[in-house]
């Protein structure tokens, strides 16, 4: 069987997609169980069945230290470029998924994607989040998700309105750029201060 279709025989796919984001955007090192397991935010029984899966479909590499496993992305592997791509496809991403996971850190009254989902990598900023209230602890269980989902390679810049609205004022020129960008909006109760 092709080793591209066993990777794509999932039982658990967001276990999956986290562990094939997880090691393709950290190519070089060997990781334990634990370390996936804390990066990815994966439970260890799914994830300790898909690493040795992964192992054998040819993906990652796995040798034992220590009397454990660790493991590593295999750089021979024939779909790797490929399969890069895919997984870390963000501009087809369904947004209204990131979308939600930031309701949780107060109104939210503007929502913009930039950077990767517009091709423009040269803006530092992916997605920018303006909210009412800043809820701090959820802001941080969010960012850590959205690490764990995709690999920390979204940046995010998040304030209240009181920031926004000062950054803007004082021609904030990083703020500027982002607002200025053809970015991809879903939320704006803030027009009027946006233009």
């Amino acid at each position: 069987m092709d080793s591209l279709v066993k990777i794509f025989q999932a039982a658990n796919g967001e276990v999956r997609l986290k562990v094939l984001r997880f090691f393709l955007a950290n190519d070089k090192d060997f990781f334990s169980i634990d370390d996936v397991e804390f990066n990815t935010k994966t439970r260890r029984d799914p994830l300790k069945k898909d690493l040795l899966f992964l192992a054998g479909a040819g993906f990652l590499e796995r040798k034992l230290e220590k009397n454990s496993s660790v493991y590593r992305l295999n750089a021979n592997f024939e779909y790797r470029e490929a399969l890069h791509n895919l997984v870390f496809d963000l501009k087809n991403l369904d947004k209204k998924i990131i979308l939600d996971k930031f309701k949780k850190v107060g109104r939210i009254k503007l929502f913009s994607f930039t950077g990767v989902f517009i091709d423009d990598i040269d803006l530092e900023v992916d997605v920018l989040v303006v909210v009412d209230i800043l809820k701090t602890k959820e802001v941080n269980k969010v960012l850590a998700d959205l690490d764990a989902t995709f690999a920390s390679k979204l940046r995010v810049l998040i304030m209240d309105v009181e920031e926004f609205d000062y950054r803007k004022k004082m021609f904030d020129r990083f703020l500027h750029l982002v607002l200025d960008s053809n970015r991809i909006t879903l939320v704006d109760k803030l027009s009027e201060r946006v233009s």
